[in-house]
């Protein structure tokens, strides 16, 4: 069995959401284990969803496009994140004009996640072009193809 590209321990990392000293507001990880593994299901569905269709299948378990799959993980776990922030927004005032919005960075995930959903797409994009035409020139090499020795 190989070893997947994508780990928990590197979406982590690249989230910094690694320890709750990450996360000093918080003092504990932002995103589950359930939801690493439901964001890498939703990458690699969303990945062989992506026109042409059937071209370079892949799964969760020998997933090969590591930047690729932080990108849409992260755009993931940032949607579902601003969803929960906006569902349990709380603004308030207090007597002395102070304004508290503890769910104010909603806006910032859902940036966050737009922009790494667009360079995910623009870059599967060209990784299944890519795998489109390779299938394409394999299939004109085929031995379908008369070699071209001159005798018939």
């Amino acid at each position: 069995m190989s070893t997947p590209s994508i780990t928990p321990e590197l979406i982590r990392l690249f989230l910094l959401d690694r320890s709750p000293s990450d996360n000093f507001l918080l003092d504990e990880q932002e995103y589950t284990p359930e939801q690493l593994e439901m964001a890498l299901q939703l990458t690699v569905s969303k990945y062989n969803t992506t026109d042409p269709i059937g071209v370079d299948f892949q799964k969760a378990e020998t997933w090969p496009y590591q930047y690729e799959g932080l990108l849409s993980i992260c755009s993931i776990l940032l949607k579902s994140k601003a969803i929960n922030m906006v569902r349990n927004r709380l603004n308030y005032s207090t007597k002395s004009g102070v304004t508290v919005d503890d769910r104010k960075s909603a806006e910032d995930y859902i940036r966050l996640a737009v922009d790494f959903q667009k360079e995910f797409e623009s870059r599967v994009a060209k990784i299944k072009m890519h795998h489109n035409i390779e299938g394409s020139y394999n299939y004109l090499n085929s031995a379908f193809i008369l070699p071209m020795s001159g005798s018939f």
